[in-house]
């Protein structure tokens, strides 16, 4: 799965301010009545005591359209006091280089889809443990947006 995508415009260097990504700020209550039945995909963890994301879902800014790579060119940076996201480029970019950066592994396994093809390399397990199975431990609880994993 790949969305629309993002590229630069001009050569970025490593370190660079690049954006700060777009939406509401929801606490996790907010976040679980918003998206009672799904895994939200536009989420960012920004804090966990409290759990507060930024929710990019219904943005206008390019920034919800950065997509996945195991070895993206951006790095996510997070302010819990100022209840924000940002990325900086984790490399020099090129013109005409798609950002992105790594979703992680647990995005996919939750939803049960695997990255875009040459997008990650890591084995992407779909299969959750059946709960029949004694020698299969019962599956972690999903993560709640792609920062949470990490």
């Amino acid at each position: 799965v790949k969305g629309e995508g993002v590229f630069a415009l001009q050569e970025i260097d490593k370190g660079t301010f690049v954006c700060e990504y777009k939406g509401d700020v929801l606490t996790i209550e907010q976040q679980e009545e918003r998206y009672p039945d799904k895994f939200p995909d536009y989420c960012l963890r920004i804090s966990d005591n409290p759990v507060l994301s930024v929710d990019g879902q219904n943005s206008r800014h390019w920034s919800r359209l950065i997509n996945h790579n195991e070895h993206g060119n951006l790095k996510l940076h997070t302010d819990a006091a100022a209840q924000t996201a940002h990325f900086t480029a984790a490399r020099a970019i090129q013109v005409g280089e798609e950002l992105s950066f790594d979703y992680g592994i647990a995005f996919f396994t939750f939803r049960g889809i695997t990255p875009a093809p040459g997008t990650d390399s890591r084995q992407v397990t779909l299969r959750r443990a059946d709960p029949e199975d004694a020698d299969s431990p019962p599956p972690p609880p999903p993560p709640r947006s792609p920062s949470e994993i990490r």
